[in-house]
């Protein structure tokens, strides 16, 4: 699997392409934690780029989101394949993680960090 990361619009954008599986997990999960680092609190996983996934896909996906919300960001995934769609809508996936078809409505969920108190 190959991730191409950009900012855009004060987001992290994570362009994945080839196959979201078991054996990318190490590239998937190092990319978001350098997404988890960066000063904006909002990650796009764009999954246009996948071609197929398996069940550990959405163990990743749980586990990206878990990470980001301990690094106080949110994550939001854009434009799953139309497979991975029914799947996510099968076991309401968008209830804890956002899905969106297009890079301008997932740029508008705002995303603010909530500042530490100490």
């Amino acid at each position: 699997m190959e991730v191409v990361e950009q900012v855009i619009e004060g987001a992290v954008l994570l362009e994945l392409h080839g196959e979201l599986d078991f054996s990318a997990r190490k590239e998937f999960m190092a990319a978001i934690q350098q997404a988890g680092q960066s000063d904006h609190a909002h990650v796009i996983v764009d999954l246009q780029g996948i071609t197929c996934t398996d069940d550990a896909a959405m163990s990743l996906l749980v586990i990206a989101h878990q990470k980001l919300i301990q690094q106080q960001h949110r994550l939001s995934l854009l434009n799953p394949f139309p497979p991975l769609t029914e799947k996510l809508q099968s076991i309401k996936f968008p209830r804890i993680i956002p899905i969106y078809t297009s890079l301008d409505e997932a740029l508008k969920r705002k995303i603010v960090r909530s500042p530490l108190v100490h």
